[in-house]
């Protein structure tokens, strides 16, 4: 089987390349934070968020991001081709620094970032009431064994529930943990 020309193209355009840019602080930790927040790899984040249409359209609109006299440090990416393609092609284009391309494509992701802020926080609460309910549900279990003895069937329900329970309760810390990165941003 021979490939075609463009199944070639579209392979390469997925091929990964890794590129510095200099970017502010704020725009790598906020790239880091999301993307392990939404559980996807920074390429993937970093590819989708470079794509030029919307790119193309903030540009279009005229929007303009602070920051360009802010202290910038060199970071490393993995990105496809077809997105440093896009990149350089759009920064030709508009006559404008690449650096500040990828801040703009990453500055998206702060509606995002607030969604997931406000879930974090409703987390923690329903973890609170989750840890009330466990404790409830190991007195229920400790009055239940007192009362029918830790063989019986009604007991052995209940030691699976809280099984079942504590699961969820360190899945759900679990969770919240890993979004404490988005609290200071």
């Amino acid at each position: 089987m021979v490939m075609t020309e463009l199944s070639l193209h579209s392979l390469r355009g997925r091929q990964s390349v890794r590129v510095t840019f200099k970017l502010t602080p704020a725009t790598i930790d906020l790239l880091s934070v999301m993307a392990s927040q939404l559980g996807i790899k920074q390429k993937t984040l970093f590819d989708h968020l470079i794509e030029r249409q919307e790119l193309h359209h903030h540009l279009n609109k005229g929007q303009k991001y602070g920051g360009e006299e802010q202290s910038r440090k060199q970071k490393t990416f993995v990105l496809s081709q077809e997105s440093l393609d896009t990149l350089n092609s759009l920064a030709e284009q508009y006559h404008a620094p690449r650096n500040l391309l990828v801040e703009m494509a990453v500055r998206r992701l702060l509606p995002v970032l607030n969604e997931e802020q406000k879930k974090h926080e409703k987390r923690k609460v329903i973890l609170q009431e989750l840890n009330k309910e466990l404790q409830q549900n190991y007195r229920l279990l400790d009055q239940a064994e007192k009362m029918l003895g830790a063989k019986d069937p009604v007991c052995i329900e209940l030691r699976e529930a809280s099984k079942g329970l504590e699961q969820a309760y360190q899945n759900s810390a679990a969770i919240i943990e890993r979004g404490k990165e988005m609290e200071n941003l």
